[in-house]
């Protein structure tokens, strides 16, 4: 259980002297590398807004949510003086940004970024926003492995697809097997939805083909992903991992079964063949 008494707290409670701006999650790109929150949600003290205000990080665009989806320069220029802006600003004067637990070297823990950060250098503008699905996939390996999600018999999805979702047998109740699962929900407290929508959210939100223009409806489970990527990478996966020692056991019975029925019809061979070799001198 989250020991807060509102949601809102799990950001709050990370605001300190230095820690000026935290967020649900952190890109590290735009164009190169600037780190910073996304906008979509984030919690800042009242000095730090008259801060990012000052600054002109924080301002009137003059456009509504329609117009900026039609002029995509509008839409950039909003995106690098508002939402990077602000993280940059308070990067350049010293200060930190931090997300709680949306962290893709750690999922679950704390990020903490300032002007000496590295972390991020690695990836490139086409892989650094997590809410697409090799993002929120890949977030997933690096929880902690003690976790059973697949195994909570309270998650609607995971009991209505049990069969693909949840360990059937020793070898899929691993967390390896299940190591690139999108999450459900309640694991991401907020999902951005703008990118790809999980199906457990759609099963719980019934977004209709007007709320999802251009967005994907993709399946918790990668063995049911429409990439060929994920498809490709499971189906090496799986042929990589060692047989449950039940089905080496069937296995060894069933050889053993063939075996056993070879031997019987090479004895009843035999014993045709004698008796028609004993006819066959009585004859003579």
């Amino acid at each position: 259980m989250i020991p807060y008494h509102h949601w809102s707290q799990i950001y709050t409670s990370r605001l300190t002297s230095t820690i000026r701006l935290v967020g649900h999650s952190v890109n590290t790109h735009f164009h190169t590398y600037f780190p910073h929150v996304q906008s979509f949600l984030y919690a800042l003290t009242p000095d730090t807004a008259d801060m990012l205000l000052q600054a002109g990080a924080i301002y009137d665009c003059g456009l509504s949510q329609s117009e900026l989806g039609q002029d995509p320069t509008k839409r950039f220029e909003l995106i690098e003086r508002y939402e990077v802006g602000m993280s940059t600003t308070l990067l350049r004067r010293g200060f930190s940004i931090s997300t709680p637990f949306i962290n893709r070297w750690g999922f679950g823990t704390p990020l903490v970024l300032d002007s000496n950060s590295t972390l991020g250098t690695e990836l490139d503008d086409t892989i650094c926003d997590i809410w697409y699905e090799d993002g929120v996939r890949n977030l997933t390996r690096t929880m902690n492995r003690s976790l059973r999600w697949w195994s909570n018999k309270d998650d609607e999805y995971y009991t209505n697809n049990k069969k693909s979702m949840r360990g059937n047998n020793d070898r899929e109740n691993t967390f390896d097997y299940h190591q690139w699962d999108i999450l459900p929900w309640e694991y991401y407290l907020f999902f951005k939805v703008s990118r790809l929508v999980p199906q457990d959210i759609q099963d719980t939100m019934h977004y209709n083909n007007l709320d999802l223009v251009d967005v994907d409806i993709v399946s918790n489970d990668p063995r049911r992903s429409s990439s060929e990527f994920w498809l490709r990478k499971t189906r090496e996966f799986d042929s990589m991992q060692p047989l449950p020692w039940w089905n080496l056991l069937a296995m060894c019975l069933m050889c053993l079964g063939f075996y056993s029925k070879r031997t019987q019809v090479e004895m009843h061979l035999r014993f045709l063949r004698k008796q028609m070799m004993s006819k066959s001198g009585r004859d003579d």
